[in-house]
C-alpha cells in the first residue's frame, strides 16, 4: 500500500512522521502503530410487499437520481442484520423483517463490503425518508435502471431464490 495525501500522517502515539513500510502498510517508525486501511461494511435489503420491490432513489453520491435497495453503512457495534431493518425504515419508514442472506459482494480497489439481504415488509405506507429522493413500490419484471453493478447480482439470486415468475 503506498502513502498517499489523504492517509494518515502521524502516528496517533508519538506524533512521528508515519512512513512506508516493506511489510505494506503505513507505520510509525518506532513501531507504535500500523495503519491498516480497512474497507466499510455496507448493507441493503431486497425488501418483498405483495410480489412488489422496495426501491429508493438515491440523493447522494455515488449514482445520484438512480434507483437502488435501501441500504447504507454498518454502524460500528450493529449488528448487520440490524443495520439492514434501520436502513430500510430510515429511508422508506417501513418495518422488515429480515428474511435470508443473499450474498456478501465485493470488488478489487471498492473499499465497501455489501451485504445484500431478503426481507419481508410489514408495512405498506411508504415515506420518503431524509436520505432518499424517492421511495416506491415496483413488480418484479418492471424496475427500473438499477444504481450499482452488484444490484443486478442481487436480484438475480432473490429471483433464483424466491421469484415464483421468472
Amino acid at each position: 500500500m503506498k502513502l498517499e495525501n489523504e492517509q494518515i500522517k502521524f502516528c496517533p502515539i508519538c506524533g512521528t512522521t508515519i512512513k512506508n513500510r516493506s511489510f505494506g502498510h503505513p507505520s510509525c517508525p518506532n513501531d507504535h502503530f500500523v495503519w491498516y486501511q480497512d474497507p466499510k461494511v455496507a448493507v441493503g435489503a431486497l425488501v418483498k410487499k405483495n410480489e412488489k420491490l422496495l426501491l429508493v432513489k438515491r440523493k447522494f453520491p455515488p449514482h445520484i437520481n438512480k434507483w437502488s435497495y435501501p441500504s447504507g453503512f454498518v454502524d460500528a457495534g450493529e449488528k448487520v442484520e440490524d443495520a439492514a431493518r434501520r436502513e430500510v425504515l430510515e429511508e422508506t419508514n417501513i418495518n422488515v423483517e429480515i428474511e435470508k442472506l443473499l450474498g456478501v459482494y465485493s470488488s478489487k480497489n471498492n473499499d465497501t463490503i455489501y451485504i445484500a439481504y431478503s426481507a419481508n415488509a410489514l408495512d405498506n405506507h411508504i415515506v420518503t425518508g431524509s436520505e432518499s429522493l424517492d421511495a416506491s413500490w415496483f413488480e418484479v419484471n418492471k424496475l427500473p435502471s438499477l444504481a450499482f453493478k452488484h444490484d443486478q447480482k442481487i436480484l438475480q439470486r432473490w429471483k433464483d431464490l424466491y421469484w415464483k415468475n421468472s
